[in-house]
C-alpha cells in the first residue's frame, strides 16, 4: 500500500472522525499572513509511583500483539492500563459511527483505540495523545521535529492536508506522528496543496503519536 496515499485519506477522514466525548480544539479558517499555531493538547499527568512507560512497536504495544486478535480487547486493555479507566465506547465520523477503547485518566483521554466501522473486531487506528506511550524509536508525544529526524532515519516524509494539519512519516512504518507549532500563511497560500518547509517546521512538536496497519 502506497502510504503517502494513505495519510492523504486517511487524514481527511481522521478530522472527520472523533469520540463523541472527544472535542476538537485546532480551527480550520486561517486569515492570511496570520501566525498559525495547533493547540497542543499535551498536559502534565499525574502518574502512579509504579508507572513504567509503555511501549508502541510496529506490530506491538509492550505485549499484544497489533492488529489486536479478533476479540473484544476491553479486559486485555484494561490489564494493561491498570492505573486508569478503559472504557468501550462509540465513535463518531461523517460516516457510520464506529467503536473505539477509550483510556482515560478521570477525564483526560491518553490513547484511544479505534475499530473497524464495519468489521468491528478489526482494529484500525491507534491514536496517543500523552506521552504515557513511547515509540520503539524512542519517540513520544512532545518530541520535536529534530527528534524525529534523528531517531527515524529511514527516509521520512511530510505532508499536510487542507486543515493545516502535519504528518510525519515513513513509506516502510506503520507508526507515524502529527505535529503542531507556528507557521506564517502568505496571502497567496493554496490551503488544499499547502506544503510547510522544513524550516517551518524544524521546531514544532509531536502532538499525537499515531499507528495504523
Amino acid at each position: 500500500m502506497n502510504k503517502f496515499i494513505f495519510i492523504l485519506c486517511f487524514s481527511l477522514l481522521f478530522n472527520c472522525a472523533q469520540p463523541k466525548e472527544e472535542k476538537t480544539t485546532q480551527e480550520s479558517n486561517v486569515l492570511a499572513n496570520d501566525t498559525v499555531e495547533v493547540a497542543s493538547t499535551i498536559g502534565p499527568i499525574a502518574q502512579p509511583q509504579t508507572y513504567e512507560p509503555l511501549v508502541l512497536k510496529e506490530n506491538g504495544l509492550n505485549n499484544i500483539a497489533l492488529p489486536f486478535k479478533r476479540k473484544d480487547m476491553l479486559s486485555t486493555l484494561s490489564k494493561l492500563f491498570a492505573d486508569f479507566q478503559v472504557t468501550k465506547e462509540m465513535g463518531q465520523q461523517d460516516g457510520p459511527d464506529f467503536p473505539l477503547y477509550s483510556v482515560k485518566d478521570q477525564e483526560t483521554e491518553l490513547v484511544f483505540f479505534g475499530m473497524d466501522w464495519e468489521d468491528t473486531l478489526k482494529l484500525d487506528r491507534i491514536y496517543i495523545k500523552v506521552p504515557l506511550i513511547i515509540d520503539e524509536y524512542g519517540l513520544k508525544v512532545g518530541d520535536n521535529y529534530q527528534d524525529i529526524k534523528a531517531l527515524r532515519q529511514d527516509s521520512i516524509k511530510t505532508f499536510t492536508d487542507y486543515h493545516q494539519h502535519t504528518y510525519v512519516y515513513s513509506d516502510s512504518s506503520n507508526i507515524f506522528y502529527e505535529i503542531w507549532g507556528q507557521a506564517t500563511i502568505p496571502d497567496t497560500a493554496d490551503f488544499e496543496n499547502l506544503h510547510f518547509t522544513e524550516e517551518q517546521i524544524k521546531d514544532w512538536k509531536i502532538e499525537y503519536v499515531i499507528w495504523r496497519d
